[in-house]
């Protein structure tokens, strides 16, 4: 009997050990979730707005959630990064450079959100635009030196845009710049023409020397192209995380709408313009995947660019589902 008892107490301790250890197993595994500082990779230009919106009204305060705001130069910068596991989140990256990772890499990308370009209206701006410096129409740019975002789907753009506009692809110089490049290039004759997004289109344009000659030049290929969208990093943050950089992302989304003068403001911290500069930006059309207009308008893009040969494959997956 006493054999008994000892082997019950045994038993008991042993119990109490193993559920002691899961517990502060659990513990641990529950305050690395909270404590992890959520890394989020973005460009320094409009379509970025949200995520700096979402930082600056502390949404992923709310949300419990730290972020580190990790800048680029380029969707590429981005894209490699992402698949390298050193950021979490990619707040603003080219779909054709993300896929390229993920196809590459191996690593899946989820979009939850599209970062649409869009024509003029009566409603609101363009939110890119072909400026050309000391030119007065398109055919001005005929030999001329004219600059491009980096990537394939540049390319992609141009071979389906300038032809529509009556000019050939092979009757302009194509050149590569990240935005860093663009100003300074345009200004000292480096180039003559640069195809911009904003915010760069108000900042060019604050020179009289330069002229539009495509507003809206991406959205000449479809309507509110989703040439970028944001990103969840697979296998990177819990399904909990996840959820809650959305929901931050979806809040800042509708600020923009509810408060477009204070929304702008969040660019002043991260892009140093001037309130008489920003104030005056086109903004884009941003729409959550949950939004199945949205989720067909991505999908479309991403057979464009499949057919145009502009990325390796198209991932089994891209599109992230709560």
């Amino acid at each position: 009997m006493k054999n008994v008892k000892c082997k019950l107490s045994i038993l008991f301790i042993a119990i109490v050990l193993l559920a002691g250890f899961g517990l502060v197993s659990w513990n641990k595994s529950y305050k690395s979730e909270e404590e992890k500082i959520v890394k989020i990779g973005y460009l320094a230009i409009a379509g970025a707005l949200p995520l700096f919106i979402a930082n600056d009204q502390g949404y992923f305060k709310e949300g419990g959630i730290t972020v580190e705001l990790v800048q680029f130069n380029t969707s590429n910068e981005i894209a490699i990064a992402a698949a390298l596991g050193k950021i979490d989140v990619i707040g603003i990256g080219a779909t054709n450079a993300v896929l390229d990772a993920s196809v590459t890499s191996g690593k899946k990308f989820e979009a939850f959100a599209t970062i649409g370009y869009v024509k003029a209206t009566k409603d609101r701006k363009s939110t890119d635009a072909l400026i050309m410096r000391n030119g007065q129409s398109i055919f001005d740019i005929k030999g001329k030196k004219v600059a491009f975002f980096p990537g394939s789907v540049s390319r992609v753009f141009a071979e389906i845009v300038f032809p529509q506009n009556g000019i050939a692809i092979d009757e302009i110089e194509y050149i590569e710049l990240p935005p860093s490049a663009w100003k300074t290039s345009l200004d000292t004759g480096v180039i003559d023409a640069v195809h911009v997004v904003e915010p760069f289109i108000q900042i060019l344009l604050a020179d009289p020397n330069n002229t539009v000659l495509i507003d809206g030049y991406l959205a000449e290929v479809m309507p509110d192209v989703p040439l970028s969208a944001v990103w969840i990093v697979d296998g990177q943050l819990s399904k909990k995380q996840e959820r809650k950089i959305v929901i931050a992302y979806k809040k800042a989304i509708n600020f923009v709408s509810e408060d477009r003068d204070t929304a702008l403001k969040s660019f002043e911290s991260f892009t140093k313009m001037p309130a008489v500069l920003y104030s005056e930006i086109g903004l884009n059309k941003w729409s959550m995947m949950d939004n199945l207009d949205s989720q067909k308008s991505l999908k479309s893009f991403v057979e464009l660019l499949d057919t145009r040969g502009a990325i390796k494959d198209i991932p089994k997956s891209y599109i992230w589902i709560d």
